[in-house]
């Protein structure tokens, strides 16, 4: 909740979006990726994870993996956490993803 509505306060036009989701038969037959933010703002799509724990490298593979089976690409990828920092592994991780945004509490309590 605390992600959709920083992300929610960004829009300048319009502001959609799904509750948590399942992407099913993904990455194969029988499996299921969750994705926790869906949404579009202002037209652009996003996509996210939320955690409550430290964000770790790991968290960016099933949102990199969606992006590229996709025909149109997410504009954002966003990382949410309630910690205040972010590992410098994961920060370097995530700076090397197109559209790739991370948000700690700092920015989400705002």
């Amino acid at each position: 909740i605390l992600a959709l509505d920083h992300l929610r306060k960004r829009s300048k036009e319009s502001f959609q979006y799904m509750p948590e989701i399942d992407v099913i038969n993904f990455p194969k037959e029988g499996k299921k990726q969750e994705i926790d933010v869906a949404c579009l703002l202002d037209g652009r799509i996003v996509l996210g994870e939320c955690k409550t724990e430290e964000l770790k490298p790991s968290h960016t593979n099933k949102y990199e993996a969606i992006a590229m089976a996709l025909d149109k690409r997410p504009d954002e990828l966003v990382f949410a956490t309630t910690h205040e920092e972010v590992s410098e592994t994961f920060r370097l991780k995530v700076s090397g993803i197109f559209g790739g945004t991370i948000l700690t509490s700092t920015e989400l309590m705002r």
